[in-house]
This record gives structure tokens, C-alpha cells and sequence, in this order.
């Protein structure tokens, strides 16, 4: 439950050690969105909560353009 939400829980965890110990990510059970992830690391724990989600809100495709400063090489890795 995340705020009154029903979520579904799936806990994550390594199969070799190293620095992330585990994460969590709580999904909604109705809206099949991501509304929290808890990773913990050797160093720290960090959550982060998904609220007001709006899809295909009308963001113009101009604010992902890129154009990259002259003598820049690109390198694309797709």
C-alpha cells in the first residue's frame, strides 16, 4: 500500500555481493504504474515516491532534441 494505493511488492535482491544489497519496487495494482522504489546500498538507502503520473501529456518532441556543439563526435550505441 502506498498512500492508499494497492500495490503489488516485488523485492529484488543480488545474486553476488557487491555494493546495492536489495530493492523494492511497489507497483499499483490498478494503474500498473510504478509508485515507489526502495534501493538499499552498502552505503546508503534511497527511496523514491511516483506521484501525479500523467501520460502522453502533450510534451512537444522539440524539448528532445539535441544538437550537439561543433567537433563533438557522436557515437551511436542503438
Amino acid at each position: 500500500n502506498v498512500n492508499g494505493t494497492d500495490c503489488y511488492v516485488i523485492k529484488l535482491s543480488p545474486r553476488s555481493s557487491g555494493s546495492v544489497k536489495s530493492a523494492t519496487i511497489w507497483i499499483d495494482k490498478n494503474e500498473d504504474f510504478i509508485r515507489k522504489i526502495n534501493i538499499v546500498t552498502s552505503e546508503s538507502t534511497n527511496t523514491y515516491s511516483l506521484k501525479d503520473i500523467s501520460l502522453d501529456s502533450g510534451v512537444n518532441t522539440s524539448k528532445f532534441n539535441f544538437t550537439p556543439p561543433d567537433g563533438v563526435e557522436i557515437i551511436d550505441l542503438r
